[in-house]
C-alpha cells in the first residue's frame, strides 16, 4: 500500500497503511502500544510536542533503554498506526523497551481509553486549529481524559492553569516542570497559554525549573542543582520543552537517571525539522520555521533577526480561514521577499497592515521556492522560510529533503 501510494504521490501517502489497518483491525494499535515492558509514554498538548518527544526519547535512550517513537507528523491515529506497522514484526510486536509517543490532543484522549499510558506529559493549552478545537476548554477536557487514563505518573506544566485544572482529579502521581518566578513574570505572556497561573510571591518552584534563557543556552534547576544546558533552538519555549523532557526522564528512569549524561545528551540533539533547523538547500543555508497557530507565530517572530535580507512566508490549505492569524502582530519582521502559497494574498495583506513591506506575491509554492533560491546569498542574516504545516510538507517534497513520515 505504501509503495503504491508513494508511486502516485512521491513523498506522501505514509498514512494510507494506517487508515486501512485501523478499519480492518481496530484493536491493533492499542494492543501493540500496551505491549512495551517499560510502558507507554504519551506527550501531548498544543505546542512543543515534537521537540519534547525527541528530547525525551534521546534522554531515555542514552540511559540504555531501547525506545520506539514516532515522527512529528505521525501523531494522529492513522499516521501513528503506520509508524507502528513500519517498526513491527509480522506478528505485530516492536523490539523496544518503551514507547515515547507524541500524540495530537484529540487522538490522545480517544486512544487513552484503549491503551492507557503509564506516563503522560501534558505541555500546554493554546488557541490552535479552531476548525477542530473550537474552544480551549475542549482541549483542556481532552487533557483531563488523558490524565485520568494515566496509570503511573503525570508530568505537567505548572505554569499553565488549564493543564493544572486538567490534572486535579487524576489518581496518578504528579510532578511538574515550569519557569522560575522571575522568568515567568517576564515571559508568561509571550508563551500565549490560554490561562496562566497566578503569580504569588511564595509560590514554590516546579520539580524541574527553567530559571533563565539566553539564545540557545538555559539554566535549569533539577535534583537540587542549577545546570547550564543547551537548547535545540532559540526561544524560551524551547527551554520549557527541555524542562518538560528532563522532568519526564527523571520520573521514568528513577534512580537510574544520570544528571551529567543528560546534560551531555542535550548538547547533541538537533532540532526537529521546521523548529529552528538549518538545512543546506541548493547551496544555501536555510532556516525553516514551522508555525501552526498564533502563539507559535508570535514566538518565532521574536527569533528572526531584523536585518534578515531574504524572508519568505508560505501559508497553505491547512489554515482554512486566515483571519485566525490576524491577532498576531508582525511588526518587527524584516522585509518579506515573497509571500507564497494558496494564502499568499492574505499573508501580504497581514504584513502590509503591520507595516512590513512585501516584494512579491506568488500563489504557486514551487515557483515561489525557485524564485526565493534564485535571489542568491543574502547580505545579512540567513535565508529564512516561515511556513504552515501544509506548505512545509509541499516544500519538503519539492526540494527533495530527507524522508520524513508525512500524512
Amino acid at each position: 500500500m505504501r509503495a503504491v501510494a508513494r508511486a502516485r504521490k512521491p513523498g506522501g501517502g505514509a498514512a494510507i497503511p494506517g487508515v486501512v489497518v485501523n478499519k480492518l483491525a481496530p484493536t491493533f494499535l492499542p494492543r501493540t502500544l500496551s505491549g512495551f515492558r517499560d510502558g507507554l509514554v504519551v506527550v501531548t498538548g498544543t505546542a512543543g510536542k515534537s521537540t519534547t518527544t525527541r528530547i525525551l526519547a534521546a534522554l531515555v535512550a542514552a540511559h540504555g533503554k531501547s525506545v520506539f517513537t514516532n515522527p512529528s507528523t505521525a501523531n494522529i491515529a492513522q499516521g501513528l498506526t503506520s509508524a507502528v506497522i513500519a517498526a513491527s514484526t509480522l506478528t505485530g510486536k516492536i523490539d523496544a523497551d518503551i514507547a515515547i509517543l507524541e500524540m495530537d490532543e484529540g487522538h490522545a484522549a480517544k486512544l487513552g481509553q484503549l491503551a492507557k499510558p503509564d506516563y503522560s506529559v501534558l505541555l500546554n493549552v493554546c488557541v490552535d486549529q479552531v476548525d477542530r478545537f473550537f474552544d480551549p476548554a475542549q482541549v483542556t477536557s481532552m487533557l483531563e481524559s488523558v490524565a485520568k487514563a494515566t496509570t503511573k505518573s503525570i508530568i505537567y506544566n505548572r505554569d499553565d492553569a488549564s493543564v493544572v485544572s486538567a490534572v486535579t482529579d487524576s489518581a496518578a502521581g504528579l510532578s511538574s516542570f515550569g519557569m522560575g518566578k522571575k522568568l515567568f513574570e517576564r515571559e508568561a505572556e509571550n508563551l500565549s497559554y490560554v490561562s496562566t497561573r497566578t503569580i504569588e510571591s511564595t509560590y514554590p518552584d516546579p520539580d524541574t525549573c527553567l530559571e533563565s534563557v539566553d539564545a540557545r543556552t538555559a539554566r535549569i534547576r533539577f535534583d537540587g542543582r542549577s545546570r547550564e544546558v543547551a537548547l535545540p533552538s532559540v526561544g524560551v519555549h524551547y527551554g520549557v520543552d527541555v524542562a518538560a523532557a528532563i522532568q519526564a526522564a527523571r520520573v521514568i528512569l528513577g534512580s537510574d537517571f544520570d544528571d551529567e549524561r543528560a546534560v551531555a545528551v542535550l548538547a547533541s540533539i538537533d532540532p526537529v525539522f521546521g523548529r529552528g533547523e538549518v538545512v543546506n538547500v541548493r547551496g544555501h543555508d536555510v532556516n525553516f520555521i514551522l508555525v501552526q497557530n498564533p502563539p507559535s507565530l508570535k514566538l518565532n517572530i521574536r527569533t528572526i533577526s531584523p536585518d534578515t535580507d531574504h524572508l519568505m512566508i508560505a501559508v497553505g490549505t491547512d489554515v482554512r480561514d486566515y483571519s485566525y492569524l490576524w491577532s498576531t502582530q508582525l511588526r518587527g519582521l524584516p522585509r518579506v521577499s515573497i509571500a507564497a502559497g494558496l494564502q499568499a494574498r492574505d499573508v501580504a495583506l497581514h504584513c502590509l497592515y503591520n507595516d512590513v513591506a512585501v516584494d512579491r506575491i506568488e500563489t504557486d509554492l514551487h515557483r515561489a521556492l525557485d524564485e526565493f533560491f534564485a535571489l542568491g546569498e543574502p547580505r545579512h542574516g540567513m535565508k529564512t522560510v516561515i511556513f504552515s504545516a501544509d506548505s512545509m510538507r509541499r516544500t519538503r517534497r519539492y526540494l527533495g529533503l530527507p524522508e520524513q513520515e508525512v500524512a
